[in-house]
C-alpha cells in the first residue's frame, strides 16, 4: 500500500484537486491505525501534499503551494522533507516513494518564486538547509531498513532523471542504502514505463545490486530479497526498441 500522507486534512479539502473529488483525506493518525489493523504486506511511505496542497496533479496547484510558503520555492522543499520525515518516523515505511517527487514541477516554474533567486528548472539547486533535510531523512530511512526506490515516472513529466535525481540518490548510495526500482505505474498499459532510460540511468549511476520485497509463503513474513545483477536480467529486453 502506498501512503496518502497529508498533515493539513482541513487544507487538503479546501485545495482538493478532481483526482480526490469526494474522497476524505486521510491524516496521520488514520494511516497509523489502517495499518496496524489491517493485513497489509508492506507500505511505500510517499508525499503527494505540502501543508495539505497537491504537489503532483498539476503546475497550477504546485504553484499554489509555493504561494502558500511565502512564494519561496526553498521553503516549499523544506517543509516538503520535513513533512517526509514525520511521515517516516510515524509510519516507518518499508519502501520510500519517489523520494525527491517535490520536483515534480519545479521545472515549469519562473525563477521568480525564490527569494534566493536558484533556478527553479530541471538542474534546480538544492539550498543547504533543504540538503541537511534530505540527508537526515536518509539516515533515519537506513534506520529503519527501508529501501528507496528509484521511479522511472519522473521522465513522464520531462525530467532528464528518475526519482531521486543523481544529486540525492548518490547520498543514498554513499551511506549504504538500498535501493529497489519502480515504474509506478498507474495502469497496465504503463507497466515498464520508461524502463529502457531507467536502465541506462541505473547504468550511468553504477547501480547493479537492487533490492526487492517478497512474501514467505511457509512463514507468511516479508523479507528484503536482492538482486545482485539487476543490469544482467532478461526483463530489460522487453522494454528495449
Amino acid at each position: 500500500m502506498e501512503t496518502e500522507w497529508i498533515s493539513n486534512t482541513e487544507n487538503c479539502n479546501k485545495h482538493k484537486c478532481p483526482k480526490y473529488t469526494g474522497s476524505t483525506a486521510l491524516g496521520g493518525e488514520q494511516l497509523v491505525a489502517l495499518r496496524n489493523h489491517s493485513k497489509i504486506d508492506y507500505v511505500v511511505g510517499s508525499l503527494h501534499h505540502v501543508k495539505g496542497i497537491p504537489i503532483d496533479f498539476s503546475v497550477e496547484l504546485y504553484k499554489q503551494a509555493i504561494e502558500a510558503h511565502d512564494n519561496d520555492i526553498n521553503k516549499l522543499f523544506d517543509a516538503y522533507y520535513d513533512e517526509q520525515y514525520q511521515m517516516l518516523v510515524t509510519v516507518k515505511p518499508e519502501i520510500i516513494g519517489h523520494f525527491d517527487l517535490i520536483r515534480i514541477f519545479s521545472h515549469c516554474i519562473d525563477d521568480d518564486t525564490s527569494e534566493n533567486g536558484v533556478n527553479s528548472g530541471v538542474s534546480y539547486t538544492l539550498g543547504s538547509q533543504t540538503m541537511q533535510r534530505i540527508v537526515r531523512n536518509i539516515k533515519y530511512g537506513i534506520e529503519i531498513g527501508a529501501l528507496f526506490e528509484i521511479n522511472s515516472r519522473a521522465y513522464k513529466k520531462g525530467h532528464e532523471f528518475a526519482y531521486p535525481h543523481p544529486d540525492i540518490l548518490k547520498i543514498i548510495l554513499d551511506n549504504g542504502g538500498k535501493v529497489t526500482i519502480s515504474d509506478d505505474s498507474h495502469s497496465p498499459s504503463e507497466i515498464g514505463l520508461f524502463y529502457s532510460k531507467l536502465f541506462q540511468y541505473l547504468k550511468d549511476m553504477n547501480i547493479s545490486q537492487i533490492h526487492y520485497l517478497d512474501r514467505d509463503e511457509s512463514t507468511g513474513v516479508v523479507k528484503t530479497l536482492i538482486c545482485d545483477n539487476i543490469l544482467d536480467e532478461s526483463l530489460w529486453h522487453h522494454f528495449h526498441s
